[in-house]
């Protein structure tokens, strides 16, 4: 948690394992034994990544709709994220997507969110259920880009989601 503080507060960059021994009131050699600096980034980038899915889905999944509903419930979950005050934390906490530094964490994020999001179509009878995931997970990884523009982006989900499953946000 201290880790993750610091990460949101100053950048991945600026994160030194000094100052988070000391905020936990540990040695840092203790801290050292246990994580090289790029090692806690990527403790801290891997929980907050299983947090904020199992937020996500669960957000999803505790609505009360129709399973053809559920499919824009996703999008809808997205556009709030963006519009929070965590989002900010959240892309800095995300895992960077520069070349040659997309690896395998970023991979597993995408392909469970991938997966959530197809099951979720697949339950609504959608017959591009794996396209819905695919472009949820792309949707999700790529969020940054809807902080300027979130109610046109969202507009333009639902509509590109209703195009690419048939469905209608209207009933």
């Amino acid at each position: 948690d201290a880790a993750t503080a610091r990460i949101v507060a100053t950048g991945r960059a600026e994160l030194a394992i000094g100052d988070v021994a000391a905020a936990v009131g540990m040695p840092r050699r203790t801290l050292y034994r246990s994580y090289a600096p790029h090692e806690l980034v990527d403790a801290c980038q891997r929980r907050a990544t299983t947090l904020w899915r199992a937020r996500f889905f669960r957000r999803i999944e505790g609505v009360d709709v129709s399973d053809a509903e559920r499919v824009f419930v996703v999008l809808d979950a997205i556009a709030s994220w963006v519009g929070s005050g965590a989002f900010a934390g959240d892309v800095v906490l995300q895992v960077p997507v520069a070349a040659g530094a997309r690896g395998d964490d970023l991979r597993e994020h995408a392909s469970a969110i991938q997966r959530f999001a197809t099951a979720v179509a697949a339950r609504a009878q959608v017959d591009r259920a794996r396209a819905f995931g695919i472009y949820v997970a792309t949707t999700v990884v790529g969020a940054g880009a809807w902080l300027d523009c979130r109610d046109e982006a969202h507009a333009a989900a639902v509509t590109t989601v209703e195009l690419l499953t048939g469905l209608s946000r209207r009933g």
